[in-house]
């Protein structure tokens, strides 16, 4: 008895495990099919339509054509509540606004989505002109917040995987990426004509948990490292990896002295 209770828990672990798996297959804007996802996980067709559809009745996953599957409306709103949950945005809070009304320019917080950074909170400053950025958006793969992530992610095999997606830009993108990590902060000004972002990453007790950003007009935000934003903007990040439990100092911490 109690032997087949042991091999029944093993077979519902190994369920779930091959679930979160086929999740994971899941890109932007890019659907599941069923044939070149079989031969990706190795799994029969059969065997695989099986967890597919199961999925998709219980809302993981959403049928949008004969073998394809998107992401269903139960795991936008687990991501959504799973985002939201998380203590360094309960943290940030205090810490962003006033960060934004010392500089003057936006700041944004971006956690990562697993396939990218998505904005999940935003301080804009209090003068005429305001650079709004979308709570929920997911940022591209040059952005500085995403530099940031790539740079001291610990899985390096979603860093490569990234990557992979973008082979004529892989080699100026690696080069960015260790610039990143050996500086602890990156400047980039090509995603948007006319707007300049700042980011670094904050830590807790573990990992990277967060990228911060100011975002400004490249005319009003310098491109200094170390200027005055760059320095208000380590000092808030380091700030924040402490409160979060981060034991180590923060990898742009040369650049306030």
């Amino acid at each position: 008895m109690a032997g087949g209770t042991e091999r029944e828990n093993g077979a519902d672990i190994q369920v779930i495990s091959r679930c979160a798996h086929i999740l994971r297959q899941l890109e932007p804007g890019s659907r599941l099919r069923l044939g070149p996802l079989a031969a990706e996980l190795g799994i029969g067709r059969s065997s695989l339509h099986r967890y597919l559809s199961s999925m998709a009745n219980v809302d993981l996953l959403e049928r949008v054509g004969d073998g394809e599957y998107a992401p269903g409306p139960l795991l936008a709103q687990l991501g959504t509540m799973a985002l939201s949950s998380m203590h360094v945005l309960d943290q940030a809070g205090p810490a962003m606004r006033q960060l934004s009304d010392a500089v003057h320019e936006s700041v944004v917080l971006s956690v990562w989505g697993g396939v990218g950074p998505v904005v999940t909170r935003v301080e804009t400053a209090d003068k005429l002109v305001q650079v709004l950025v979308r709570v929920g958006s997911q940022l591209p793969i040059d952005a500085a917040q995403t530099l940031v992530f790539l740079a001291f992610l610990d899985d390096r095999r979603v860093v490569d995987r990234l990557l992979s997606l973008v082979p004529d830009r892989r080699a100026e993108l690696e080069k960015d990426i260790a610039q990143v990590a050996q500086d602890g902060v990156v400047i980039v000004s090509r995603i948007v004509e006319g707007l300049r972002t700042i980011a670094v990453p904050v830590f807790d007790s573990r990992r990277i948990t967060a990228s911060l950003a100011v975002i400004g007009t490249t005319a009003a935000l310098p491109d200094d490292v170390r200027g005055g934003v760059a320095h208000a903007l380590i000092e808030t990040a380091a700030g924040l990896s402490d409160q979060l439990g981060f034991a180590g100092p923060h990898p742009a911490a040369a650049l306030l002295t």
